[in-house]
């Protein structure tokens, strides 16, 4: 966790819908990504469309951003463009997810290049999209499992005892999220490398936060 000094003022919480500002910008950036790819493939929109077995129309507003993009509809596009799924968040994308301008749909997070946790204020985890649970070494694990915690996996219990003790912190204090560098474990007790981290408060209906996004580069 980064260092926590300064006391923050509770942001307004980020929104996953489609009308907002920052998600309509990004899925716009990936509709523009599939296009990029499209049009190198030679494929004009019907054609592909009909590919993935979608109405044209349909097709066209995915492109153009107007609607969410699930995981089995991306996994066809990139099927028949022949790339993987994750060339659609690179480049201007994946900066976007690196500094934390968005937040999508869990389906979509399984897609994602880079490692997705998500935990609550007690520091139990309940989620690590695909490439999360890659780094950790529990590919098949699920919420179902036995209860994980973020300092699980932490490098040692002396980091172990530091990664509670920075939660009780951020819990009274609110601090601005800022990037820090994690040191773990994997699930076989090996020294896994250190990622950088970058994070942000989970918020209810209600403007109170409820836990944690954390993505690990």
């Amino acid at each position: 966790m980064p260092h926590l000094s300064a006391t923050a003022k509770r942001a307004p919480p980020p929104h996953n819908k489609l009308g907002t500002p920052l998600y309509t910008q990004w899925i716009r950036k990936i509709g523009r990504s599939i296009k990029s790819f499209r049009t190198a493939g030679g494929l004009k929109q019907d054609e592909l469309a009909h590919k993935i077995e979608l109405s044209t129309r349909h097709y066209q507003k995915i492109e153009a951003g107007q609607v969410d993009l699930k995981t089995s509809t991306a996994q066809r596009i990139t099927n028949h463009l022949k790339i993987e799924p994750c060339y659609l968040f690179r480049g201007e994308n994946k900066r976007a997810l690196e500094s934390l301008e968005l937040y999508c749909p869990v389906e979509i997070l399984e897609l994602l290049p880079a490692g997705v946790q998500l935990h609550n204020m007690r520091g139990e985890i309940f989620y690590l999209n695909k490439m999360r649970r890659e780094q950790l070494g529990i590919p098949g694990w699920t919420r179902n499992n036995v209860p994980i915690f973020i300092w699980d996996y932490k490098s040692g219990e002396r980091a172990s005892q530091q990664s509670q003790e920075q939660l009780l912190e951020i819990q009274r204090n609110l601090p601005p999220p800022s990037p820090y560098v994690s040191e773990e474990i994997d699930a076989k007790r090996n020294l896994a490398i250190s990622r950088t981290v970058h994070w942000q408060y989970i918020f209810n209906k209600n403007n109170a936060s409820v836990g944690i996004i954390s993505i690990f580069i």
